[in-house]
């Protein structure tokens, strides 16, 4: 009998701007394998993390959590941003967790990043190394080191406010 691995990894993250009024959402989507789950331990995943109403950005930062009795984190890969770099992200792999922090190139794009609803601004690379279930989602864990704030920032609007809602269900 195969040990299996259930993922659940959805979410739902609405930041709403009360200057503009539009709100940005992210969900995350599992690209591969194509079966629903449960999967068995030693399965890789890809999980694309898409965006949509994503205009005039000029910066992100933000933790990626998920169960790490379930999961390994491998890679982050095709980054959508010219200017990314392996900089823009950490892993924390005994915290479960993958620190994300990015910045528009203002000078080449004064205007902040604006993408297609539905981009995948990264994918994220896992292999299934337990029994159990996760969520992958943006969240702030408190006391964690180095501490990782959800701070997403529109041009001429500032600071968007974080509403966040998740999404949980299978992939």
């Amino acid at each position: 009998k195969p040990i299996l691995t259930q993922l659940f990894a959805s979410l739902l993250l609405l930041l709403a701007s009360q200057a503009s009024g539009q709100i940005l959402s992210t969900n995350f989507v599992v690209t591969s394998p194509a079966t629903p789950s449960p999967y068995s331990i030693g399965t890789k995943f890809v999980i694309e993390l898409r965006v949509t109403n994503f205009t005039s950005i000029e910066s992100m930062q933000f933790p990626i959590t998920f169960n790490k009795d379930a999961m390994r984190f491998d890679s982050l890969t095709n980054p959508v941003f010219s200017n990314w770099t392996v900089a823009n992200y950490s892993s924390y792999p005994t915290q479960g967790r993958i620190g994300v922090s990015w910045q528009a190139d203002l000078g080449a794009d004064p205007s902040g990043a604006t993408l297609a609803n539905n981009t995948a601004i990264f994918k994220l690379h896992f292999t299934g190394i337990g029994n159990g279930t996760t969520t992958v989602n943006i969240s702030g864990t408190p006391g964690s080191a180095p501490p990782i704030p959800v701070e997403i920032a529109r041009q001429g609007s500032g600071p968007l406010s974080p509403n966040c809602r998740n999404l949980i269900g299978p992939p």
